[in-house]
C-alpha cells in the first residue's frame, strides 16, 4: 500500500492573503492523459517569465498532486488502487483501504481550499467535458463554474457539454471529490475528463495537446479570480 504521495507547492505558503488552489490527478490509474494535462499545468507554473504565472502566484498558493494513485498505476490497474478501491467514490468517507484519499483530505483540511480541479480521462466519449459538484449552488458559484468552462472552450473546441446522464443528475455522485470539496469548503470545483478516443477534430489531444490544455487551465483559473 502507498505510504506517501508527491505534492508540489507553488507560491509562498507563509502568506495569509492568497487564495488556495488544489489540483489532483490520476485517481484512476489508467488515465495517463490526466497526468499529461497536469504536466502542462506544472510546466506553466514553473515558467516564472510567463506573465500569467507571475499574476496567479501573486494571488494564490497552488498545491498539485500529480498522481493520486501510484500503486494502481504501477500495477497497471484501470481505475482502482492496489486495494481495489475506486478513489473517486470515497472522498466523503475514505476507508483505510484508501489511504491516498485520507492523506489528501487531511492535507487540504490544513490549508483550506478556494478552487479545486481533479484531472481524469474518459474511455468512452471523444471530447473534453467538465462537471461540477452534484449539489445546489448559488448564482455566483454557478457563474464561476461556467466562466471557467467557457474560457477553456474558447481555446479548445474539443470541449463539449457534459453527457446527458451527467447533466440530468442520473449518474451516481456519492463520494465524488468535487462534491466533497464543495460541501466542505463551498468553493468552485471541477472534474476535467479528457478523452481516450480521438476527437472529431483529429488527434488534437495526444500528449502535447493534453499538456497544452493543462497550461491553459492556469490562465482559466486566473480569469475566474480576477
Amino acid at each position: 500500500m502507498v505510504t506517501s504521495l508527491d505534492v508540489l507547492v507553488f507560491g509562498d505558503e507563509t502568506r495569509q492573503d492568497t487564495k488556495i488552489i488544489w489540483l489532483v490527478s490520476r485517481q484512476h490509474a489508467g488515465e495517463p492523459m490526466a497526468e499529461y494535462a497536469t504536466e502542462g499545468f506544472i510546466r506553466r507554473l514553473l515558467d516564472t517569465s510567463d506573465s500569467m504565472t507571475q499574476q496567479i502566484l501573486e494571488k494564490a498558493t497552488i498545491y498539485v498532486v500529480p498522481n493520486m494513485n501510484p500503486d494502481g498505476s504501477a500495477a497497471g490497474n484501470l481505475r482502482a488502487n492496489a486495494a481495489g478501491v475506486d478513489l473517486n467514490r470515497v472522498w466523503h468517507d475514505a476507508p483505510d483501504a484508501a489511504p491516498e484519499i485520507q492523506a489528501v483530505v487531511a492535507a487540504i483540511a490544513k490549508t483550506g481550499c478556494d478552487y479545486f480541479i481533479n484531472m481524469h480521462g474518459d474511455e468512452t466519449r471523444p471530447f473534453i467535458w467538465l462537471i461540477g459538484p452534484a449539489v445546489d449552488m448559488n448564482p455566483e458559484q454557478i457563474a464561476c463554474q461556467n466562466q471557467f468552462e467557457a474560457f477553456l472552450a474558447e481555446k479548445h473546441p474539443e470541449l463539449w457539454p457534459p453527457p446527458e446522464e451527467i447533466r440530468s443528475g442520473t449518474m451516481p455522485a456519492q463520494g465524488l471529490s468535487v462534491s466533497h470539496i464543495f460541501h466542505t469548503y463551498g468553493c468552485p470545483s471541477w472534474v476535467v475528463e479528457l478523452p481516450f478516443r480521438e476527437p472529431a477534430l483529429g488527434d488534437t489531444l495526444l500528449a502535447e495537446g493534453c499538456i497544452n490544455f493543462g497550461r491553459n487551465c492556469v490562465e482559466a483559473l486566473l480569469d475566474v479570480m480576477t
